[in-house]
């Protein structure tokens, strides 16, 4: 969990595993030391409308892939898994209980082709197809619900394409969470726990340049450490060709997906 501030601004990050049910105390621990105007999840505003029919019954179940179903049959070692991502869910009727906006900060569909055009060969698309494949027999040896989606992201990211996509995706959720630091007096974002240092570091960068243009003040960013898994809550060391990864998660599924994005079918 990353707290920033700027000047009487404030913004919690927290980095939440997708799918484990126990992750909701996390974002309510967060909810309750913040009392946020605005809740920023890591979804599009398309993706969010989705979770909204979720939320309201509209939808009863959300479809998934052999790839999530993996996914989510490795977290269960951890703890109960729910698919829409109970940490989301929490978020949002927080949100709505407590009078906040909800906002989605990642990319829309089209931004989403866009970048995934400009960084993804169809070599890396195929290739990506043929790591997957191997998932079903592949064992992870770690300790945590951290160190298993670390783990499981750098398994399955292998390739500079999707790496390049991820930093995309880092940074446009960082210039998101920043436009919302500088208009709002209390902010909470959730992201992917393996997206969160990666976001971080892309504010800090997008704070340096404001600075040089006089454009912003200096951001303050300190670490809330928290008990529970893993090492106080951050993540576990990785090198750093490992540390933006391969495959877009699917923000209501909370698992990697073989192709393009997908959403929630209403």
């Amino acid at each position: 969990m990353k707290k920033l501030t700027l000047g009487n601004h404030t913004m919690i990050i927290v980095g939440t595993i997708q799918g484990l049910v126990e992750e909701k105390k996390k974002v309510a621990d967060a909810f309750k030391d913040l009392r946020p105007e605005v809740v920023a999840l890591p979804i599009s505003e398309e993706m969010l409308q989705g979770l909204e029919a979720v939320v309201k019954g509209e939808v009863s179940e959300v479809e998934t892939d052999s790839v999530e179903d993996m996914f989510a049959d490795h977290l269960k070692r951890f703890g109960e898994v729910q698919l829409p991502p109970p940490s989301l869910i929490e978020a949002y009727n927080l949100a709505k209980e407590n009078g906040a906006e909800v906002v989605g900060i990642d990319m829309d569909e089209e931004e989403y082709v866009r970048a995934y055009v400009k960084h993804v060969s169809a070599f890396h698309f195929w290739r990506r197809i043929w790591n997957l494949s191997k998932l079903k027999k592949k064992t992870f040896a770690v300790d945590t619900p951290e160190e298993f989606v670390v783990m499981w992201d750098r398994y399955v990211s292998r390739l500079k394409g999707y790496a390049r996509l991820e930093r995309a995706r880092e940074k446009f959720m960082a210039e998101r969470s920043l436009e919302l630091l500088k208009s709002r007096s209390r902010v909470l974002v959730l992201v992917e726990y393996e997206r969160m240092e990666g976001i971080v570091a892309e504010i800090q960068k997008l704070n340096e340049a404001m600075e040089e243009k006089e454009e912003i003040g200096n951001i303050s960013i300190t670490s809330k450490r928290r008990s529970g898994h893993g090492k106080e809550g951050h993540l576990p060391e990785m090198p750093e060709t490992d540390a933006y990864k391969d495959l877009v998660r699917n923000p209501c599924t909370g698992s990697e997906m073989p192709g393009m994005r997908s959403q929630i079918h209403l």
